[in-house]
């Protein structure tokens, strides 16, 4: 548990400037890397039939970088708002982080089901930290929650330039 206390003391000390920046980027290829290490494996484990709607990304070849932007801020307002209600209402980092787990469960699993859980979930955890460390837990609700979305739109716009 000595990362989960590491883990509480970084979150504590909120970012500012370029460090918003650098977590941005450094969420964003932590979640590439992480989604396709997952990917790697779910294919060598099942031989890419049962979970190979995973890999399946929305194509949003025709959205403008707007309609991208607006996608990614309603999901992370419907899915980092319940983080700022228990911030708000005074809960432990540790009981949040654990709402975050949770929250970022359910993130993947209504990406499609339980199979997503193991990549977008994650993904969403990320999300979620980014969130807290840039302001959700100072209760700065208005730049964490555009921290986050701009991570959760970078994210999608690469996936997109992959696809």
């Amino acid at each position: 548990m000595r990362w989960w206390k590491r883990l509480s003391e970084w979150l504590e000390e909120e970012a500012y400037g370029k460090n918003v920046f650098f977590i941005m980027v450094a969420a964003v290829v932590f979640c590439l890397s992480w989604s396709a290490t997952a990917l790697f494996l779910i294919r060598c484990v099942s031989a890419g039939a049962a979970l190979a709607s995973i890999v399946n990304v929305l194509r949003l070849d025709l959205y403008s970088p707007f309609i991208l932007f607006a996608l990614a801020f309603f999901e992370e307002l419907l899915f980092r708002l319940p983080l700022a209600l228990f911030v708000r209402v005074g809960w432990s980092l540790n009981r949040v982080l654990i709402i975050a787990i949770a929250i970022s469960m359910y993130f993947g699993f209504s990406h499609g089901g339980v199979s997503h859980i193991f990549v977008q979930g994650v993904d969403g955890f990320i999300f979620s930290m980014v969130f807290l460390k840039c302001g959700g837990w100072q209760k700065h609700y208005a730049k964490a929650l555009l921290a986050s979305s701009t991570t959760h739109f970078m994210y999608n716009g690469v996936l997109m330039c992959l696809a």
